[in-house]
């Protein structure tokens, strides 16, 4: 989890173990706003590599900052971020009934409703809105692991009440009457 302090824009990136952190810094690097001057993090030994000392301080990183071993509480801002991270990845999971194996899409899920939604400490801004000055988007927002059901060419998804909705035209024509779940915004799984 990285967040930008000034936006409180939040990025999150997939790896599958520790030792690739060089990597997912190559990645998320460019995305920020602004060359971060001061990096703050936990003690881990992830973190303290020369290859990443030495990537962030060619980005511009100035400081390093370390919590206390055992003492995430101290990151402050990611510290919290990762609780609710946390919390809402248990909901999403928990609501939708799905697998643990679906766990990085609903991590992705998550990190963008963060994103988009009003936080006290912007004024009532979203982070999207305070990194780019342009409201987010909340209409492609659906329940995590929803029914779908994808007719004629046309994705449609199940609210709790048994109703159904269209999503959007689909690119990719399934078989009719195919059930699938929602799972990201990008495609779906079939169940």
């Amino acid at each position: 989890m990285i967040i930008e302090r000034e936006t409180r824009f939040a990025h999150t990136v997939l790896h599958e173990t520790k030792d690739k952190m060089v990597e997912v810094f190559k990645t998320v690097l460019p995305r920020l706003g602004k060359t971060a001057k001061i990096i703050k993090f936990d003690c881990a030994a992830e973190y303290n590599t020369p290859q990443l000392v030495k990537l962030l301080k060619e980005d511009g990183a100035i400081e390093f900052w370390h919590s206390n071993e055992h003492g995430q509480a101290a990151n402050g801002m990611v510290g919290k971020f990762g609780d609710t991270l946390g919390r809402g990845l248990r909901a999403a999971l928990l609501q939708s009934g799905m697998p643990f194996a679906f766990w990085g899409a609903a991590v992705i899920l998550v990190m963008d409703i963060y994103n988009s939604c009003p936080h006290t400490s912007l004024h009532g801004d979203s982070p999207q809105f305070s990194r780019t000055g342009k409201h987010p988007d909340m209409s492609f927002f659906r329940p995590f692991g929803c029914g779908m059901v994808e007719r004629d060419n046309v994705v449609y998804w199940k609210e709790p009440k048994g109703r159904s909705r269209m999503i959007s035209d689909a690119t990719n024509p399934l078989k009719e009457s195919q059930r699938e779940s929602l799972l990201g915004w990008a495609g779906c799984a079939s169940i």
